[in-house]
């Protein structure tokens, strides 16, 4: 080969090199290629930590939008397992790392049921209350002050009023699909 050809060759894999990635991290954000772009309703819910009794918290979802929006509550705040999936940690006052906590993986049939949609109202607040303790937190690991965080990415997020149950078969390339990230945390509990 001559390296004029060289030269050719070079330009051409650059050139598909950079096609391929540019279309690559398109896909990750199936709605518009944006992850911020393709998270606009899903930004609309607030989670919030409030220490419900004695070893007891309640993860809390707040629509500030306009609309009523349809979540998958799996891995969310809602989500009754919440604490075993490890969506939750606890780390003790003066320390940077959290409690270790035994936690699971699941797999899920997909797609969701029904009973795994929530619909929040806008302004409207729905709780899940999870009881903290063995076996999942070793509660002697819970003595003192704690800051417990929540975080996570959504599912799924749609608009409820235009949401069709059809659309849970193509999750992740349904145009109204949205995802983002959530994050709450709240400091100074005590167990």
């Amino acid at each position: 080969m001559t390296r004029s050809q060289n030269t050719a060759l070079v330009f051409v894999a650059v050139a598909l090199l950079f096609l391929f990635w540019k279309n690559s991290a398109a896909d990750s954000y199936p709605l518009t290629g944006s992850p911020a772009l393709s998270s606009v309703m899903a930004s609309n819910l607030e989670v919030s930590i409030r220490n419900a009794g004695e070893h007891k918290l309640a993860l809390g979802v707040t629509n500030k939008g306009d609309k009523p929006l349809t979540l998958i509550s799996w891995n969310s705040p809602l989500d009754p397992i919440a604490l075993k999936l490890g969506l939750v940690e606890f780390v003790p006052s003066g320390s940077s790392e959290p409690v270790q906590i035994n936690t699971i993986q699941v797999r899920r049939k997909m797609p969701p049921e029904s009973d795994s949609l929530v619909t929040i109202k806008p302004g409207e607040k729905k709780e899940n209350v999870l009881e903290v303790g063995e076996p999942i937190v070793p509660l002697e690991k819970l003595k003192g002050e704690m800051t417990v965080r929540c975080q996570g990415t959504w599912m799924g997020v749609w608009n409820a009023d235009g949401f069709k149950t059809e659309e849970l078969e193509s999750i992740g390339s349904a145009q109204e699909t949205q995802f983002g990230d959530f994050k709450a945390e709240l400091e100074s509990v005590e167990f």
